[in-house]
């Protein structure tokens, strides 16, 4: 029995466009050949036929390649399955199970399409798209690319500040996904809208809370105490423990105890795959939970949802008499900021939060006035020295 096979080429344009050209896909069986057009027009100088990629010198070079391995990846699949399943794979059929309906103009359809077929996309990412695509859906149930102009951006910003009480970073971070999925619609040559073209987006820099050392030891005396009841106890318990090793919301709800050895937290992290070692000090390590039953597959905290962890916080901070709007993600804020204010150096920082360059880390080193009158000091050191040299002569 002979067995379907396929390809991934550039076919040039000899005629209307020279020099450049069109992807394909080729399927063949039997010597009968069937071409699926993946829709992405490549220079033929940047075509690489040894590793199947757009070059980087090619315009949305990124969003081309991700087109070409995901139909490459769709394509080895389907084979995959079909040869394990003992059923033949006609051509037909292998058509049929590789068609995606990138053609939709559908902004909603494009962006569930993918979301199935692009395999990079970190699953922090998927939460993220299915959460602004749900918030969309509340300002128009339906949404079509040709759609989306100045006046529905203005009309969807007038709604998400006035209906939804979002903050300008909160806008600007909506509105940085649709250009993102617009984007990559354009590059797919599914639409030419270019909404964005005259709207710059920026994030406002403002004040990223977080909690001092001294707030720091408050609420681990108020976790130590036991006047608290469970639910906060069990919140405030993974929350400081992440104010004391920079983990996210996420990679604290996926630690599991085969993480941990010789006191060091080794893990991939859940939003970048930056694989990352934080050794646990001594205040972290007195908030993990005794386990009666040691499994070391299972999960260390019984962390809640983000929004109820949130919401249980601002309770948890009452208590305590800390008057700061603190959210989950401000204990990675205090964890960089606390370890620049003793004197830990920032490309150790940088690290251990699993940045893969330090300029993201300075985000975090606003320095307290305290730290800056201890450094300031420094200059009355060298005076004190001068002067007791000059008596010493």
């Amino acid at each position: 029995m002979n067995f379907l096979t396929h390809k991934i080429f550039l076919r040039v344009d000899q005629y209307k466009n020279p020099g450049e050209g069109v992807i394909y896909l080729r399927a063949t069986l039997n010597r009968i050949h069937r071409y699926v057009s993946l829709r992405i027009r490549v220079k033929e100088k940047n075509w690489n036929p040894s590793t199947l990629e757009v070059r980087l010198a090619e315009p949305n070079a990124i969003y081309k390649n991700q087109v070409i391995n995901m139909f490459e990846s769709k394509a080895r699949n389907i084979r995959h399955d079909f040869l394990m399943k003992g059923k033949y794979l006609s051509l037909d059929e292998f058509i049929k199970q590789l068609s995606i309906n990138y053609n939709s103009s559908c902004f909603y359809e494009f962006v569930e399409n993918e979301m199935k077929q692009n395999k990079s996309l970190s699953k922090e990412t998927l939460r993220g798209y299915d959460a602004q695509v749900s918030k969309l859906k509340t300002f128009k149930e339906s949404l079509c690319f040709a759609e989306i102009d100045s006046t529905f951006l203005n009309r969807y910003e007038k709604y998400m500040v006035e209906k939804l009480h979002n903050k300008p970073n909160t806008v600007t971070r909506t509105f940085t996904f649709m250009k993102a999925v617009i984007n990559k619609a354009k590059a797919l040559g599914v639409t030419e809208i270019d909404p964005f073209k005259s709207r710059k987006l920026g994030f406002k820099e403002g004040t990223r809370n977080r909690l001092s050392i001294e707030e720091l030891d408050l609420l681990t005396a108020l976790f130590e105490s036991g006047d608290l009841n469970e639910r906060d106890e069990n919140v405030l318990r993974y929350f400081l423990f992440s104010c004391f090793t920079g983990l996210r919301y996420g990679d604290v709800f996926n630690l599991k105890w085969n993480n941990i050895e010789d006191n060091v937290i080794a893990l991939e992290m859940n939003k970048t795959s930056i694989k990352v070692r934080i050794p646990i000090i001594e205040r972290a390590r007195k908030l993990l939970p005794e386990e009666k039953i040691y499994l070391s597959n299972k999960k260390v905290f019984r962390v809640l949802t983000n929004q109820r962890t949130n919401s249980y916080l601002k309770d948890i901070m009452k208590i305590a008499g800390i008057k700061k709007d603190i959210s989950f993600h401000c204990a990675r804020h205090s964890f960089a900021t606390n370890g620049i204010e003793i004197g830990i150096p920032l490309e150790v920082i940088s690290q251990l939060l699993g940045h893969t360059d330090v300029k993201i880390t300075r985000i975090y080193a606003k320095y307290s006035d305290s730290l800056k009158v201890r450094e300031l000091n420094k200059w009355d050191q060298i005076d004190r020295s001068n002067e007791e040299k000059e008596k010493e002569a």
